[in-house]
């Protein structure tokens, strides 16, 4: 049983791990942001056509609580827990109520969300050039596409055109659209454009609140037990 916990554990760490990985691949990531609580849904539609809906939320002190969709019938979601109090990462499984832990030293960035910085991040959005960008493996071009508003909200967008994917890459487009909400720094959709230049995969941020979280989303379940020895 031991030994079943503990592979059942590591699983859980590399599905986490590649679902979190492709959500950085894009630029869509929730950044780990003291002073910009939320609480929204994330809501992927796949190549496929697949939708799922996902919990996500950050509190004041930069903490992330993100679910990680398992598109599994009676499968319940994982969820992803960066703890700044605690200096952690926790990775929870639903269907067995088990959990694994990380070290996680992350010192969010605090954002300054009056009306006057808000406003100063759109500016310079505005004065952005395209850059290339190069992350190991990867190269992208980036270009500014402008500016909307949704819910009296301003947005900016950006689209990244990878030129080059590292070999452990599972994107299948190389064109993505992202438009981030300067007011939260929170990408709040992502649209990966295929080679007929039409939507493939799409996520988007719904039910936007900009409140502090249940604290209850960063602690583990007390009737969760630990699927590996514990690391610190």
């Amino acid at each position: 049983m031991g030994t079943e916990r503990c592979r059942a554990g590591w699983r859980l760490l590399q599905l986490a791990v590649a679902f979190l990985g492709c959500v950085v691949a894009t630029g869509a990531q929730i950044s780990p942001v003291a002073g910009a609580p939320f609480t929204a849904t994330r809501v992927h539609t796949s190549p496929d056509g697949v939708t799922v809906q996902a919990k996500i939320a950050r509190a004041s002190n930069g903490s992330v609580y993100e679910e990680i969709p398992d598109v599994r019938p009676g499968h319940l979601p994982l969820a992803s827990i960066l703890d700044i109090a605690n200096h952690r990462r926790v990775f929870l499984r639903g269907d067995t109520k088990t959990y694994t832990v990380q070290p996680d030293h992350t010192v969010p960035r605090t954002l300054d969300v009056s009306d006057a910085a808000v406003q100063e991040r759109v500016e310079r959005f505005r004065g952005l050039p395209p850059r290339h960008d190069v992350d190991g493996e990867q190269e992208a071009d980036v270009v500014p596409i402008g500016l909307r508003v949704v819910e009296g909200q301003t947005e900016y967008g950006m689209r990244r055109t990878f030129v080059k994917l590292a070999a452990t890459s599972k994107l299948r487009e190389r064109v993505w659209e992202m438009w981030d909400r300067p007011s939260l720094m929170l990408t709040v959709e992502t649209v990966g454009i295929d080679d007929a230049g039409r939507p493939a995969s799409i996520t988007k941020l719904t039910n936007i609140q900009a409140v502090e979280p249940d604290a209850r989303l960063f602690e583990i379940p007390a009737d969760y037990t630990p699927s590996t020895p514990q690391r610190h």
